[in-house]
């Protein structure tokens, strides 16, 4: 069977999905004090290039969105011009909460993916995601304490919390009340 029937059927629609690539963290945490979604990949690409042609091969006729504060000067120009940059002037005294505000209140469409700029991903993986509701991507890995996890009951998330068992991959999907919710905060 060909990816194209098999993405059909699991998929269902995805026209209404904005796509949000969050790449708002300093780069303090590498050697060369770059993030990591601006260091070049093997192909000679920048990191962020990459995702960003992933992401819109897969959700062609969906809005890309880029959420930035640090470097933004330097994001901007590497993205194509159907991107759509959501800035954070005073990242220097906010913190991921206001992002996700941001992003929020600038999109237009019912439902939202949040991928990391810094999380490696092809286009396979988003053709497995299954957007019929909110999910979150999970991995059985341990956890640093600084890292938020999650407690897994019968194929749900039963808790969230610091250094858990199950380390979230900063991929998410919002939709219905779960995005509501989110416009709550």
């Amino acid at each position: 069977m060909s990816r194209r029937h098999v993405s059909k059927i699991k998929r269902g629609k995805t026209k209404d999905i904005g796509v949000v690539i969050l790449a708002y963290e300093s780069g303090k945490k590498s050697r060369s004090h770059t993030p990591k979604y601006l260091l070049n990949t093997a192909s000679g690409d920048i990191f962020l290039e990459e995702q960003i042609r992933i992401v819109t091969k897969t959700f062609f006729k969906n809005s890309v969105y880029v959420a930035t504060g640090v470097e933004c000067d330097k994001i901007s120009e590497v993205l194509p011009r159907h991107v759509r940059i959501v800035e954070n002037q005073n990242f220097h005294t906010t913190g991921p909460a206001e992002y996700f505000r941001l992003l929020i209140n600038n999109s237009t469409e019912i439902s939202l993916l949040f991928i990391d700029g810094d999380l490696t991903f092809s286009e396979d993986d988003l053709f497995d995601l299954d957007f019929s509701r909110s999910f979150v991507v999970c991995a059985e890995e341990a956890c640093e304490p600084q890292e938020i996890g999650a407690t897994i009951s019968d194929g749900e998330i039963a808790q969230l919390s610091f250094g858990l068992k199950n380390k979230i991959h900063y991929m998410f999907f919002l939709k219905g009340e779960e995005l509501k919710l989110a416009q709550k905060i």
